[in-house]
């Protein structure tokens, strides 16, 4: 099987090429076109526009889709990026595309630290009996402190093979690398991409079928999760289909907020996840599978008596936090879903949880700056971008303005994300927090 090094020839022999925002081009361009498409992996559900030399080519394109490809004369092209709805370019690059190749360009990463890349895809159908995949990897997972530090293994095996026995198809992909290539039997497979080095599993596609003489991109990208990738497959040439392949693999974290119950368990699908954890406290992440699940809160103090449960679907490659709240003999849980993309190299990412059952409607905010207004119970709000220092934290009730919870010196730090969590009933509320990120 082919590593990265031996892929690099692939990379150098790339007919595109780009130094920083320019292209260093070939000297011939034949007159035909070049067909590029485009793939948005950028945030989470974030629609954008893409705009060639002036002209908006696309509009609206959705998180997770793709374009067809579209044909550009050989010239230079300046490709903007922007939020649909939006006047505010994002991120642009200029190419020179050779003709009669295809391209597809991935816009990824976060709306506060958004990329482009490009890919070379394959023109030509691979033989009978075989099918190429040309691999990008646009997941910045190890966030936080590292942004985009974690590389990945990739093992192509056939299904239930365990990786243990098995060598790396690829190995040590870097975020931002891509057009690596390789040419299998077509048939059934198992996906599977590790911590680069080792055998820690944080993508898992379950069985996948590649069709014979059919080329595919593979792209790896970001949920919202810090550590869990998510892969896209869009085929290039042969039956031209795009497919989202979920990952089997979620995460969880709970936060304990029942104010009279002291210490709690938590299970998932009745196996235990967290065990006694304290009241204002909250756990790490752990790794559970994706699809439907049902969260139960047991009483530390008494195992098998649930006081708190939640029907809840954990997406693949998504990370999630559930919180329990109230008080004894009325306490319920809530799920709140995460975004850990990175938010850049200065801010933090800082989102304010209203977790207490009878505070009221909260407004936050940092050295007597409104953050977030309008937090009802049981919500968080959006992510607030803020500078990395120590801040004084202030929730007013929204109604009259007055104080109801102080939390001086909260200290985040920058490409971090935070959340912070009210609890408690009013009158004695206390405040969490936490670190999502790394």
């Amino acid at each position: 099987m082919p590593k990265i090094l031996k892929s690099l020839v692939v990379l150098l022999a790339l007919p595109l090429v780009l130094v920083g925002c320019k292209v260093n081009s070939i000297n011939y361009f034949p007159p035909k076109p070049a067909h590029i498409r485009v793939v948005n992996v950028l945030g989470t559900t974030t629609p954008i526009d893409v705009v060639a030399n002036g002209v908006t080519v696309w509009s609206g394109l959705g998180f997770e889709a793709m374009t067809p490809y579209v044909d550009f004369e050989n010239v230079t092209t300046k490709i903007q990026i922007r939020l649909t709805g939006s006047g505010n370019i994002l991120v642009e690059q200029s190419y020179n595309p050779a003709g009669d190749q295809n391209y597809t360009l991935v816009v990824f990463g976060s709306t506060l630290v958004p990329s482009l890349g490009v890919m070379a895809d394959v023109t030509q159908a691979p033989p009978s009996g075989k099918f190429a995949l040309n691999v990008y990897n646009a997941a910045p997972i190890g966030n936080g402190a590292a942004v985009g530090t974690i590389s990945v293994d990739l093992y192509l095996t056939a299904p239930g093979v365990p990786i243990e026995t098995a060598s790396p198809t690829f190995t040590y992909i870097a975020f931002g690398v891509g057009n690596i290539f390789g040419q299998y039997d077509s048939g059934q497979y198992q996906l599977r991409l590790t911590v680069a080095g080792t055998k820690v599993i944080v993508y898992d596609s379950g069985t996948l079928t590649f069709n014979a003489q059919t080329a595919t991109d593979l792209i790896m990208y970001s949920r919202g999760s810090a550590i869990l990738p998510n892969v896209l497959l869009n085929d290039s040439d042969g039956a031209g289909l795009q497919r989202i392949a979920n990952s089997l693999l979620a995460r969880i974290k709970v936060v304990n907020g029942a104010f009279q119950t002291g210490p709690v368990d938590q299970l998932l699908n009745d196996k235990a996840i967290v065990s006694n954890l304290a009241y204002n406290t909250a756990s790490l992440y752990n790794l559970i599978p994706a699809g439907a699940g049902t969260v139960t809160f047991q009483a530390t103090a008494a195992p098998g008596a649930t006081i708190a449960t939640l029907a809840n679907t954990f997406a693949g490659a998504t990370d999630q936090t559930v919180f329990i709240t109230g008080s004894a003999g009325s306490t319920k849980a809530v799920a709140l879903l995460d975004n850990n993309l990175p938010p850049g190299s200065s801010a933090a990412a800082i989102r304010y949880v209203n977790a207490s059952p009878d505070a009221g409607v909260l407004d936050a905010y940092a050295n007597d700056v409104l953050q977030a207004p309008s937090i009802a119970t049981n919500t968080a709000s959006l992510y607030v971008g803020t500078l990395g220092g120590s801040y004084a934290l202030t929730f007013k009730d929204h109604a009259t303005g007055l104080p109801v919870l102080a939390l001086p010196g909260i200290g985040f730090s920058a490409g971090q994300t935070y959340s912070v969590y009210v609890l408690g009933p009013a009158g004695t509320l206390v405040g969490l927090a936490t670190a999502d990120t790394p």
